[in-house]
């Protein structure tokens, strides 16, 4: 899918598919980071997919423009829509569906 075709989505389609990305990144840093046992991995995971922690992580990208224009703004939309969580994943839904040129 191109990044055209991506952008048709509503903020909040993308950001459905980017809670699920951005938690299956945790998990897997997380796992990769030490063995422990699952209990242990899933309060970890827990803590780092609450929202206060994914608006720090936002805030992160933002203070260090690792995110394009069209990102910010996929993530404005995101942000702006009314839904179940923010701040919404919607720039991770969309890397996700159709990933960025710099990606390539």
């Amino acid at each position: 899918m191109d990044r055209r075709e991506a952008k048709q989505y509503s903020p909040l389609t993308l950001a459905f598919m980017g809670d699920s990305v951005y938690e299956q990144l945790v998990r897997k840093r997380l796992i990769l980071s030490a063995n422990r046992p699952v209990n242990a991995l899933h309060k970890l995971t827990t803590q780092r997919v609450c929202a206060e922690y994914q608006a720090a992580a936002v805030n992160m990208l933002l203070e260090k423009e690792l995110l394009s224009e069209e990102e910010q703004d996929i993530l404005r939309r995101g942000r702006n829509s009314s839904g179940v969580s923010a701040p919404k994943h919607s720039t991770v839904g969309l890397l996700y569906i159709s990933p960025s040129p710099r990606d390539s």
